[in-house]
């Protein structure tokens, strides 16, 4: 158990055994009430008791809080682990609004962005291969169980972008129009937020229709990824 918990945080290993590892009673609970990748949950001896009977069709077993804290990426969950099957890539049905992950590098801030869409309901994000793996234990734990509800689906965004044509695409940029000023963002659109340090990428910028921007009224450099993400869609859902 411990083993292969500690082998989880590797990237490979989850590529090869399409598993990951969830952590803490109410991320897991988020997953139990969501999904049905669970495979096994391993609780401490009163969650046991607990859970089990609660539900009868997940396959539980009681375990230390001992081992259960040595399986874990966090230094202070000891309550409970679950070992969850990565599903099947594959992007469904695409929305009228959809977010598009450009080099996003930082786990916290992918975490976030996954959390900003379970929100405000937006379904599906499509992340290019430099974009963190969302399976990545400190983005599991900063979705704190918003990766259930929704969709992550990588691919190369330059030729999702060169097939899907019937998208308004707009662009996080420093220079670009207000968001305040923006009145009307179109029914069916994609929103692209670019790296941490750089930006989006120069070869996307072609598939832009628009770069839009957040004024600022202070003096800091920039927002990151996380925040900007969550103020230009708050803008967007909100018209």
């Amino acid at each position: 158990m411990i083993k292969h918990f500690k082998q989880l945080e590797k990237k490979k290993v989850r590529q090869e055994t399409m598993e990951c590892k969830i952590e803490g009673e109410k991320t897991i609970c988020e997953y139990l009430y969501s999904t049905k990748l669970i495979k096994t949950v391993y609780a401490s001896p009163d969650l046991y008791e607990i859970y089990r009977h609660q539900f009868p069709n997940v396959h539980f077993e009681e375990a230390s809080e001992h081992d259960i804290s040595r399986s874990s990426f966090s230094k202070t969950n000891t309550s409970m682990i679950a070992l969850v099957q990565i599903p099947e890539q594959q992007l469904e049905t695409p929305t009228d609004f959809m977010l598009a992950l450009d080099d996003i590098s930082d786990p916290g801030n992918l975490g976030t962005i996954i959390r900003i869409c379970d929100w405000y309901g937006i379904k599906n994000i499509i992340c290019n291969a430099q974009t963190v793996d969302c399976y990545n234990p400190k983005v599991i734990s900063s979705t704190k169980g918003s990766l259930a509800r929704v969709n992550i689906f990588y691919t190369d965004l330059e030729e999702y972008l060169e097939k899907n044509t019937d998208y308004t695409v707009y662009g996080a940029f420093l220079d670009g129009e207000s968001i305040h000023e923006k009145k009307d963002f179109g029914e069916k659109k994609l929103l692209i937020i670019g790296n941490e340090s750089h930006g989006v990428s120069p070869k996307l910028e072609k598939y832009i229709s628009q770069k839009i921007t957040i004024p600022s009224f202070g003096e800091a450099e920039s927002l990151n990824a996380g925040v900007a993400c969550g103020i230009i869609v708050d803008r967007i859902v909100g018209k």
